[in-house]
């Protein structure tokens, strides 16, 4: 009978909760421009909603200039702590070919000059994570920015943004190429949402850029923001791929590379990033590589690196410094993997060892 009880009562929080969630899609498309205002100017500081509508995000939805039309009209007289909390919200990610709301910068511009320094300190964070700008010296140099980019379609800006990126990759000093990157990876969020943006990046030929500058030695392959953004482009090139299995090859096919380039001591963090990814898609056909690997590099670091963090948690066998290259080859030809013949058929790859 409670059991009973419990699963009505379920079913009625569940039912108000969806009835929440579209009640919040569908309230602020009919509030009047007034109503909006209202709504704004009389939220409590820091507050991120009004009722339940987050203000920053349903703004983000309204079409065309319509957000910065409503803020601009009343922006002097919402509280500070609003005002960062909007704009945060604004620059939703809402995927596809689309992501920005039109008047996303226009907005950004109301907290980049407002009178209050940590609503213009927001804004430049926000701003930094969908540009690849710096803004680090004065005030002008926002503002030519500003001049050169006003009343286009924020879409329009970032992709922009993005062939300007590439270009400037190409031709800036040596020792400021890990910071761009650093700015590129900084950005991902974005990217992530947003194909006509990673395309642009690709079509400006970020790719053999960054090969360049990895070979006159301004960028190490295995840089930590490097590697992130590698990741994440192997998520964007493989997107439009029937099999997702495309992927995972290129992800072992990094961490080939990663041992064959390990000089003694410690992996580069990168190394591990796309083991964690590895162990994430949980694809077993990861499991004869592994091994690869550890006969490729018998060394104490590799068998527990790939061992603990890799095989053990793939394929539940309890992990044990004693599991070298021969362990794992006997267990592989036992017959007791429990693993299916697709997988067992695949051969262990020979690797090259390191350097």
């Amino acid at each position: 009978m409670l059991t009973r009880q419990l699963v009505v009562l379920m079913a009625a929080f569940m039912s108000a909760q969806a009835a929440i969630a579209q009640e919040d899609e569908t309230i602020p498309d009919s509030w009047s421009n007034e109503l909006w205002r209202e709504k704004l100017t009389s939220t409590p500081a820091k507050a991120k909603r009004a009722g339940r509508i987050n203000l920053g995000f349903a703004l983000a939805q309204l079409d065309g200039d319509r957000a910065y039309e409503i803020l601009g009209s009343c922006w002097q007289q919402i509280d500070p702590g609003v005002k960062k909390n909007i704009l945060n919200g604004i620059g939703r990610v809402a995927g596809g070919t689309s992501l920005l709301n039109d008047s996303y910068f226009d907005v950004q511009h109301l907290g980049m000059t407002d009178p209050n320094q940590d609503v213009r300190r927001a804004s430049l964070r926000y701003l930094r994570s969908h540009l690849y700008q710096p803004f680090i010296g004065t005030d002008n140099e926002y503002r030519a920015w500003r001049a050169a980019t006003r009343g286009r379609k924020a879409d329009d800006i970032a992709i922009a943004e993005c062939v300007r990126f590439v270009e400037s990759l190409k031709t800036i000093n040596p020792e400021d190429v890990p910071a761009a990157i650093r700015r590129l990876e900084d950005t991902n969020h974005f990217l992530r949402a947003h194909d006509a943006a990673y395309a642009a990046l690709l079509d400006g030929g970020l790719r053999e850029t960054i090969d360049a500058r990895i070979s006159e030695g301004a960028l190490d392959r295995w840089d930590n923001d490097l590697v992130g953004f590698r990741i994440h482009l192997s998520f964007y090139e493989t997107m439009a791929t029937d099999d997702p299995r495309d992927r995972i090859q290129y992800w072992l096919d990094q961490l080939a590379e990663g041992l064959a380039a390990r000089i003694e001591g410690e992996f580069a963090p990168g190394f591990l990033y796309f083991l964690q990814r590895l162990n994430e898609a949980q694809d077993l056909r990861a499991v004869p590589f592994y091994i690869g690997l550890i006969e490729a590099d018998d060394s104490e670091h590799v068998i527990y690196y790939v061992g603990y963090f890799g095989l053990s948690r793939m394929v539940d066998v309890p992990f044990s410094r004693y599991h070298d290259a021969a362990w794992w080859r006997r267990w592989w030809t036992s017959g007791e993997t429990g693993l299916d013949e697709d997988i067992l058929s695949i051969p262990i790859p020979k690797l090259a060892s390191p350097n």
